[in-house]
């Protein structure tokens, strides 16, 4: 058996504040929380503190995104369906 040990940091936005991604990263794959764990191949420097105005400006992007994504996905299926 092998056995390994590794050490997660916790990363908590201050009151009011999310914290997310400093990279570009796909909006539907963009992470926005008020906590994060930070494990063993993550850094905390790759997250960024934003304002909660800013955290809901993401939340109404990915809630676009999402809904454009489903639209096609819907729109595909007919199309197949047809054929």
């Amino acid at each position: 058996m092998k056995t390994e040990e590794f050490t997660t940091i916790m990363l908590t936005a201050d009151e009011g504040h999310f914290l997310t991604e400093r990279e570009d990263v796909p909006i539907l794959k963009r992470t926005v929380a008020s906590v994060v764990a930070v494990g063993r191949n993550d850094s905390p420097e790759e997250w960024v503190e934003i304002s909660a105005e800013e955290a809901e400006e993401w939340k109404r992007k990915y809630n676009e995104a999402r809904k454009l994504e489903e639209e096609t996905m819907l729109l595909n299926e007919s199309e197949n369906a047809d054929n």
